[in-house]
């Protein structure tokens, strides 16, 4: 496959990956509606997909026995956000949580200042406005200076700070593959799960008839959503530049704003609108500005005989 072609699959799977995401709230969910609590629900199907990709962690092991400790370092950054997400979007404003995750082009530009050193530019200033913009508008000026009001909401907001720290973890470590740092990922995601069940309201263990009821729906996400969307987006960033991953990766934003119309009562107005557009403008932003820094260093490369 000529590498023309295998960008432009795999820009078609990151888009498809965002799709993916925006359609993972309807599932957990589904399975909260089976009688299981929402911290029992994320350890039910994060543990699920941990146990299916536990032989494939074990097979690999000489890829990541020399990194045991940066896989495990990614593996919970990335599962931090996952499970704080995940958790908000089941008894949250579906629409509401996912624009305050999508902060992170904010996030993401301090990190890379502040730990990276990197240049603040026009444009991912120009991001970083659009997402307070986007950020405002979703919380409301009415009530009083714009900050989150409900658990969930703030769960979102630090699921998308987390999702950037994470994100640095990866640039502190690139050589740990994300087909090893899933299995940490979900095994993470799966114990805040009973964390949680703990923390908000002492959430008792599921009944046998809840799980058993609940469970073609778990081990459909782990097999059909969760671990081949990790996959296909590990595969994907491989072949494309991070600008562009993190602006498909916006499809998430459109599809949870369709899905959340369509299938719920929530609230839909000017401020959900106008915070939908300003975070979706700040990551096409933020992914305009690091195509460019892509290319620029590409540029920058002395010429290679092969």
């Amino acid at each position: 496959m000529t590498r023309g072609r295998q960008e432009l699959w795999a820009t078609f799977a990151v888009a498809f990956v965002g799709i993916t995401w925006g359609c993972w709230w309807i599932f957990l969910r589904l399975i909260e509606a089976r009688g299981i609590s929402p911290g029992w629900t994320l350890a039910t199907v994060y543990g699920t997909a941990a146990l299916i990709l536990l032989p494939l962690f074990v097979w690999r092991w000489r890829h990541w026995r020399a990194l045991v400790w940066p896989v495990i370092a990614v593996g919970v950054a990335y599962g931090l956000p996952l499970a704080f997400w995940s958790h908000a979007v089941i008894h949250g404003n579906v629409v509401r949580v996912t624009l305050l995750f999508y902060m992170t082009p904010v996030w993401g530009t301090l990190v890379a200042v502040a730990a990276f050193r990197e240049r603040l530019t026009p444009l991912r200033l120009l991001a970083v406005v659009f997402g307070l913009i986007g950020a405002a508008a979703v919380l409301g000026l009415e009530q009083g200076f714009p900050v989150p009001r409900t658990p969930q909401e703030w769960m979102a907001l630090l699921a998308g700070a987390l999702f950037a720290l994470a994100a640095a973890a990866s640039r502190r470590w690139p050589d740990v593959s994300g087909y090893d740092s899933s299995f940490v990922m979900f095994l993470c995601g799966a114990a805040l799960g009973v964390v949680f069940a703990g923390l908000f309201g002492g959430e008792t263990v599921p009944a046998a008839t809840a799980v058993f009821s609940a469970l073609p729906v778990v081990v459909f996400l782990g097999i059909v959503f969760a671990i081949p969307s990790q996959f296909v987006l590990c595969w994907a960033a491989a072949r494309l530049d991070p600008g562009r991953v993190s602006t498909l990766i916006m499809f998430d934003v459109l599809a949870t704003t369709v899905s959340a119309r369509l299938l719920t009562s929530e609230p839909f107005g000017w401020h959900e609108l106008t915070g939908c557009l300003a975070i979706l403008a700040a990551g096409i932003t933020s992914g305009i500005d690091q195509m460019r820094l892509s290319r620029s260093a590409l540029g920058d490369r002395p010429a290679t005989l092969h």
